[in-house]
């Protein structure tokens, strides 16, 4: 069964030309933009910029798609104000995990 997984990536320097302070940029990735993402059904953040719903049918996946910007605009507004890029895919189960493949924490020979 598919979930939705969002990515983004929020540019820091224009919210330090801006005059946020590192308290203001805190809040933003970790309160504003995780409070609106939960309440949109993800549920999950494997990394910082990555968050996963629960499985999806076809559906619930398109309503969220279809109420995703107007949501994140009024409920993060700071959020999107200093996103620089974001994508919404559909994931299904046959997704890994490979730090340790990458990272040389497991030895392939």
């Amino acid at each position: 069964m598919p979930r939705v997984a969002f990515s983004f990536d929020l540019d820091t320097v224009a919210m330090r030309n801006d005059g946020l302070s590192d308290s203001d940029r805190t809040k933003i990735y970790q309160k504003e933009g995780p409070t609106a993402l939960a309440s949109l059904g993800f549920t999950a953040s494997p990394e910082g910029s990555l968050y996963l719903t629960g499985v999806m049918n076809n559906s619930e996946i398109i309503m969220l798609s279809m109420d995703f910007d107007r949501r994140m605009r009024k409920e993060a507004p700071n959020f999107c104000k200093y996103v620089r890029s974001a994508h919404l895919m559909q994931v299904d189960d046959s997704s890994a995990n490979v730090t340790s493949r990458l990272n040389g924490t497991v030895n392939f020979e």
